[in-house]
C-alpha cells in the first residue's frame, strides 16, 4: 500500500532488517570446525564455520558463524550498551572480562544454548568473539541434532552475482519445554526471513497479474539494501542497492485477494519513486525430489518382512535428486505501530528518490536490536508481530 508522499524523498540509502530464524536438523562432519585461520596476506585470524540445516522434503540452508580479529591491533569495536556511546573499541584479551561485558548491547553478542546443567536446563553462554563461540559450538554441536538458528541476513556481489549469507547470532537446542505448566512441543521445521526490500515501477511486469492467474507465480524484480566495506577488490564503504527477485505465489482459493495484494503492496506510478517495504519471506533452498511409483520385488519385500528395511527406506534410497532450488517466496507484510498514532500499520512507505538504485552515498549500519526471549521460551516462534491471514487479507478489501 502506497504512502502518500508529502515529505521530501531520501538520497541516501540506509540498512533495515535483514533477520532470519531457522529450525532444523544441523548436519556437521570432520571438516565442520577448522580451527582458526590465518590469511597470509594480513595476518588475520578468524574462523568460517559453515554447515547446512535439513529442513526436510529434500531442502536445506547452510549456515555461517565467521569471524576474527586482526593481531596486529588485536581491538573487537562493539556496540555499547549506551546507545549514545557508540562503538566500543575492546582489546582481545579483555574480551571476556565480567565489567566490561556489562557495558556491552545485547546485540553484539552470539549467544549459544546447546549445554544443560545437572537439572536439564539448557545453560545460556555470550561469546564477543565467533572465534571464542566456534570453538564452544565444536565441543557440544552434535550431527543430527534438532536447532533452533537466527541471526543476520547479509549480502555480497562478485562478478555481478550476488550472494546470501545466513550469519549466526543466536542457536539453541530445539526441544519441547513446559511454560505455565503446559507442555510445549518442539518448534517443526522452518525457515523465514524478515527483510527490507526496495522496489520501483518496473519491479513487476505487465504480465504480473496474468502470471499469476495463469501460472500461479509471478516474478519481482526488487533490491535490498546491503552496507559494502569492499566489492570486487574495490573500497566502497557505501550502503548498496543490490537485485533480489521475489516469487509472489497464489491458487485458486486466493487468487483474488493475492491480485489485490500484489496491486496495492508492489504496483507503482511514478518512476521518480523507490517504495521500501519490510516483508517475510519463506526460503526454498534445496533440490527438487522425485520418487515415483515403486514396485518391490519378492527379495525386497522379503527383507522388508524380515524387518532389515522399510519400505520408507526403499523409497528414500531410490529417491532422485533434481535442479537446484533457490527462491525467497513472499509470505507477508511485516507489521509495526505506528509512533504517531501507536496503531498498527503495515511496514511500507514511498521513501527514496530513484536515484538510490544506481548511486551509492556512504552510510553506516544501522543497528538491528534483537528483541528480547521469553525466559520459559529456549526460542522465539517468530509470533511477535503477526496477524492472521484473514486479518492480513482484509487490509486488502
Amino acid at each position: 500500500m502506497a504512502t502518500k508522499t508529502k515529505a521530501k524523498l531520501e538520497t541516501e540509502l540506509k540498512q533495515g532488517f535483514a533477520m532470519f530464524r531457522a529450525w532444523g536438523e544441523v548436519s556437521i562432519n570432520d571438516d565442520t570446525f577448522n580451527g582458526v585461520q590465518t590469511s597470509e596476506k594480513t595476518g588475520y585470524k578468524y574462523v568460517n564455520v559453515n554447515f547446512p540445516l535439513k529442513l526436510g522434503d529434500g531442502k536445506q540452508v547452510y549456515l555461517q558463524l565467521m569471524d576474527g580479529y586482526q593481531p596486529a591491533k588485536p581491538i573487537l569495536k562493539r556496540f555499547s550498551k549506551k546507545a549514545d556511546e557508540g562503538m566500543m573499541d575492546i582489546k582481545w584479551e579483555f574480551r571476556n572480562k565480567k565489567d566490561i561485558l556489562e557495558n556491552v548491547a545485547p546485540q553484539s553478542f552470539i549467544n549459544v544454548r546447546l549445554e544443560k546443567d545437572d537439572n536439564g536446563k539448557l545453560i545460556h553462554k555470550q561469546f564477543l568473539s565467533g572465534i571464542d563461540a566456534a570453538e564452544y559450538m565444536e565441543k557440544f554441536l552434535e550431527n543430527g541434532q534438532e536447532v533452533f538458528v537466527s541471526g543476520r541476513v547479509e549480502y555480497s556481489r562478485y562478478n555481478d552475482e550476488v550472494q546470501r549469507r545466513f550469519n549466526i547470532k543466536n542457536i539453541s537446542l530445539n526441544e519441547g519445554y513446559t511454560r505455565k505448566g503446559e507442555e510445549v512441543p518442539a518448534h517443526e521445521h522452518e525457515f523465514n526471513v524478515e527483510q527490507t526490500y526496495l522496489i520501483e515501477k518496473d519491479s513487476i511486469s505487465s504480465r504480473s497479474a496474468k502470471e499469476l492467474k495463469e501460472e500461479g507465480r509471478t516474478v519481482i524484480d526488487a533490491y535490498v539494501p546491503q552496507y559494502v566495506s569492499k566489492e570486487n577488490g574495490h573500497e566502497v564503504k557505501d550502503t548498496l542497492a543490490l537485485p533480489q527477485q521475489i516469487v509472489f505465489t497464489a491458487n485458486e482459493d486466493n487468487i483474488d485477494v493475492r491480485l489485490k495484494i500484489l496491486d496495492k503492496l508492489f504496483k507503482m506510478k511514478s518512476r521518480d519513486v523507490v517504495r521500501e517495504l519490510v516483508l517475510k519471506i519463506a526460503v526454498n533452498e534445496g533440490y527438487d525430489q522425485a520418487t515415483g511409483d515403486i514396485e518391490l520385488t519378492p527379495e525386497v519385500q522379503e527383507l522388508i518382512d524380515l524387518g532389515f528395511t522399510t519400505k520408507e527406506d526403499v523409497k528414500k534410497e531410490l529417491t532422485i535428486r533434481g535442479n537446484k532450488i533457490s527462491e525467497l517466496i513472499f509470505d507477508g507484510i511485516k507489521i509495526v505501530k505506528d509512533k504517531e498514532t501507536d496503531k498498527a500499520k503495515m511496514a511500507v512507505r514511498d521513501r527514496y528518490d530513484i536515484s538510490v538504485l544506481s548511486v551509492a552515498d556512504e552510510d553506516e549500519e544501522e543497528v538491528i536490536k534483537d528483541t528480547d526471549e521469553d525466559e520459559d521460551n529456549p526460542w522465539d516462534d517468530g509470533s511477535k508481530g503477526v496477524i492472521s491471514d484473514d486479518k492480513f487479507e482484509a487490509m486488502f478489501d
